[in-house]
């Protein structure tokens, strides 16, 4: 899994490019488990979100799998975490209109400048595959919460509406009743 990684980090990623998973289906909204459409924005942000996740995810799966034991130092390839690192900031901008995930997106790109800081080799493989464990569970969290935000108006526009409808049958009731 982590081999499919590398060779499609560096295409996906690159500088000045974001993941654009919006035009994968027929239109340009998603559907979600409850059955309503996803904005487009939205679900492009909630996929990146999964590709981001996954990514952490292989590169920490590669590191228990090494065969190393865990104190041995953690040498993960930083290219590759930069990479994951910039397109995360990317998302995590793109996220103003989705505060709850701006902030759990906020938390991963701390977590992942934490790694960088430390990588290559100032950390022990636990270290390591803990601290892509904070990296991969904000990402997981940011996800879920694009997946239940609802395009709903602003709360002020609904008590609006609901003091519009009562004013309304209000008049209604104490209108007279024509005979």
């Amino acid at each position: 899994m982590i081999e499919c990684l590398y060779a499609i980090a560096p295409a996906l990623c690159r500088p000045g490019r974001s993941l654009d998973f919006a035009t994968v289906g027929e239109d340009a909204s998603t559907s979600r488990q409850d059955g309503h459409a996803m904005p487009a924005e939205r679900a492009q942000l909630h996929h990146t979100c999964i590709f981001l996740a996954v990514s952490f995810r292989a590169i920490r799966q590669d590191l228990e799998t090494r065969g190393a034991t865990p104190e041995t130092p953690c040498w993960l390839d930083t290219r590759l975490i930069e990479m994951l690192a910039v397109e995360l900031r990317g998302c995590r901008d793109a996220a103003g209109a989705y505060p709850a995930a701006r902030e759990a997106l906020d938390i991963a790109l701390s977590h992942a400048a934490l790694l960088l800081a430390q990588c290559p080799g100032a950390l022990d493989r636990e270290r390591c595959r803990r601290q892509l464990e904070t990296v991969i569970s904000p990402l997981q969290d940011a996800g879920a919460r694009l997946t239940a935000a609802r395009s709903s108006p602003p709360q002020a526009n609904r008590w609006q509406a609901v003091s519009h409808r009562l004013s309304r049958w209000l008049r209604h009731r104490s209108a007279p009743a024509d005979e």
